[in-house]
């Protein structure tokens, strides 16, 4: 039959895939299956329910209509039950379910900076605690904000056993490969090529 075209690609042929990396997600698994982090405590992803107790926090400023600032929390977390005992001047709020804030992060297509922002924001508590701007919440956007930089951010503390687990959840990209696929069957097939 003779040789192969050179363009059917290698991976068809049981051959190792190529040593070009095409994704950071790939080159994390490179490194993983390289021992790379073999002094890190890792496990493999699993699953877990996108739902947690989430606890939110923010302050009401003079200009501010307090039944907007509880539109805005809705409009992140849908369940959220607003306490009747907060201080003077405050909005606080309990939530479970993070259906909601995982498809935002979805359709404004931010995974990859929300995985990161997500990571760090994991204290060493195992509270994911992070900021949020008020006036993108109003409008059902994520966006984060640092720590003073926004004058009235939402306070939101994450509390759930496996945030890290959480953070891969919420930011899940269909297709890619990552952790979840290394390998399965799912990871060893080749890209898809356009034609």
């Amino acid at each position: 039959m003779g040789d192969f075209p050179s363009v059917f690609d290698r991976d068809f042929e049981g051959q190792p895939p190529p040593a070009k990396v095409r994704t950071r997600h790939e080159k994390r698994m490179r490194r993983a299956a390289a021992g790379a982090g073999a002094g890190e405590d890792e496990r493999p992803f699993e699953h877990v329910a996108l739902e947690g107790q989430v606890g939110i926090r923010t302050r009401i400023f003079d200009t501010e209509v307090r039944q907007r600032v509880e539109a805005a929390v809705r409009a992140l977390f849908p369940d959220a039950a607003f306490s009747g005992d907060a201080p003077s001047g405050w909005v606080e709020a309990k939530a479970r379910d993070l259906r909601r804030f995982g498809e935002i992060l979805r359709y404004t297509r931010i995974r990859d900076a929300a995985r990161d922002v997500l990571r760090r924001a994991v204290d060493g508590d195992g509270v994911m605690r992070l900021q949020l701007n008020k006036q993108a919440a109003s409008a059902a956007r994520v966006n984060f904000v640092e720590p003073g930089e926004v004058l009235g951010a939402l306070e939101v503390e994450i509390r759930v056993r496996e945030p890290a687990f959480l953070a891969e959840e919420l930011t899940w990209i269909e297709g890619e490969s990552d952790e979840r696929l290394f390998g399965t069957k799912l990871h060893t097939l080749p890209p898809r090529r356009a034609r």
